[in-house]
């Protein structure tokens, strides 16, 4: 019994771990109508979509959508779903 459960507790962190992921960018553009924002990573840039239930954080405080702005390097929290990436929370970092 006691193997089992070890193995769902360990197959339930792998899932989590797999669906959760984190990226750091630069903010290149801001939809505020759609509450997007695009980020550049290395040579690449997504989409991030933010829900009502995105958190944001700036400088060790809440913060909001819109404390973004361009050129501003942010932490990314996210996972996705059909649509593309979703933001769970961002960090907006120091200038």
């Amino acid at each position: 019994m006691r193997k089992v459960l070890m193995a769902a507790v360990l197959s339930t962190a792998c899932i989590v771990s797999a669906v959760a992921k984190e990226q750091t960018g630069t903010i290149i553009s801001i939809d505020n109508a759609a509450k997007t924002f695009v980020c550049e990573w290395k040579d690449k840039s997504w989409t991030y979509r933010t829900t009502d239930k995105t958190s944001f954080r700036k400088s060790g405080r809440d913060a909001t959508f819109a404390d973004l702005t361009a050129g501003v390097r942010v932490n990314v929290g996210y996972h996705t779903d059909d649509k593309g990436r979703v933001a769970d929370w961002v960090t907006i970092e120091k200038r």
